[in-house]
């Protein structure tokens, strides 16, 4: 009886280790620490509809009166000043919050088109703030042109709507073979991660390499997709298209 039993915990033990393998395995985005998250105020919770209780995104500050984030996110929002940018929110916190004066895409972004494998690497919007945040340093973009291996990794900072109040991330993320101006990722993603930063550290610091727009299939690691910023990069100032 006692052999049965200690066989019967040894077993439990044994797939209670294989499930918290699996889910570690798993790279889903852990919340991270107010100390943590303070090292990357320019990453905010960003709220298209204006309202508490909608649905949010991600974006990040890469000027002083510029956020970037994915265009599904924010192609719907009319007027853009229902958009509200929260940098560095932590747990009912935040830096600094600004309303959007102007939304920018890309000029080869078919606004309001579904969100497909041909459309992600354009998935891409810049937020023109009311009014400049000073308090924070941006989050530069990464330089082009821009060269990775597959065994450096990348970090994914992002909010989400089942962890609203503060930001989760991964800094292990590993790319895959990925078509032209994507980057596949094997850290998976969830509602509310969208227009996440995809970050490389530098010497110099964190730059951003692109911008979160959807999960993966799963096959082949292949767990998030992003659009790769610094093939957008000489589009920003120059071609992107002011909507309003």
């Amino acid at each position: 009886m006692k052999s049965a039993a200690l066989s019967a915990f040894f077993y439990l033990a044994m797939a209670s280790l294989a499930a918290a393998q699996a889910q570690d395995a798993r790279k889903d985005l852990a919340e991270l620490s107010q100390l943590s998250s303070a090292n990357f105020q320019a990453i905010g919770r960003l709220l298209p509809g204006g309202a508490l209780n909608a649905s949010l995104c991600t974006g990040t500050l890469i000027a002083p009166d510029l956020v970037m984030t994915a265009a599904h996110c924010v192609h719907t929002v009319d007027p853009p000043s229902q958009i509200q940018f929260s940098a560095g929110y932590y747990k009912g916190a935040s830096v600094a919050d600004r309303r959007v004066k102007a939304l920018r895409f890309p000029a080869q972004l078919v606004v309001g088109a579904p969100l497909s494998m041909e459309s992600i690497p354009w998935d891409v919007a810049l937020l023109e703030l009311e009014s400049p945040i000073t308090e924070i340093d941006p989050l530069p973009l990464a330089p082009r042109p821009f060269l990775y291996v597959s065994s450096t990794p990348f970090a994914v900072l992002a909010y989400s709507n089942r962890a609203r109040q503060a930001l989760s991330g991964r800094f292990d993320c590993l790319p895959s073979a990925s078509p032209a101006r994507m980057l596949f990722l094997d850290c998976r993603v969830e509602s509310g991660n969208s227009g996440a930063p995809i970050l490389r550290q530098v010497s110099s610091g964190w730059q951003v390499v692109g911008v979160m727009s959807a999960r993966g299939p799963g096959s082949g690691g292949i767990w998030s997709m992003g659009a790769e910023v610094p093939e957008l990069a000489s589009f920003i100032l120059r071609d992107f298209e002011d909507t309003q």
